[in-house]
């Protein structure tokens, strides 16, 4: 029998790998709860990138660029390329900070902000439970 087999000789991963990983807190002036959130996602599932991240990574200009789009559309997707030289979750909580905006949803190398408009919002979010 090896490590990895049982004693009914089935084989299963070391508990080890079934460890979840921790989700990480992220600093946001918005909080969103998971309802809001799970909405939020949905409205941008079917948004294309309207920011690219390439080489030079996450610069003034590129801050600049979000905060213009966010003040337009509320919700925007980020795309940081493969030749980005950030982490995508070091992007999210900087630009969260820098634009007192709510991470909505990260994934892959996709990154979905949100910020609700000061005097015309667009998105109506469900109500918090």
């Amino acid at each position: 029998m090896t490590a990895r087999a049982t004693a009914t000789g089935t084989s299963h991963r070391p508990s080890s790998a079934r460890v979840a990983r921790a989700p990480q807190e992220r600093p946001n002036a918005l909080d969103l709860t998971g309802k809001q959130r799970r909405h939020l996602r949905a409205l941008g599932h079917h948004l294309d990138p309207v920011v690219q991240l390439g080489k030079a990574g996450l610069t003034d200009g590129v801050v600049a660029a979000v905060d213009a789009a966010l003040e337009r559309h509320e919700l925007v997707k980020i795309r940081l390329g493969t030749e980005c030289p950030d982490e995508l979750d070091d992007v999210a909580d900087s630009l969260s900070e820098k634009l007192r905006a709510a991470v909505a949803q990260t994934l892959g190398r996709t990154i979905l902000l949100y910020r609700r408009h000061p005097k015309e919002p667009k998105i109506k979010l469900p109500a918090g439970s």
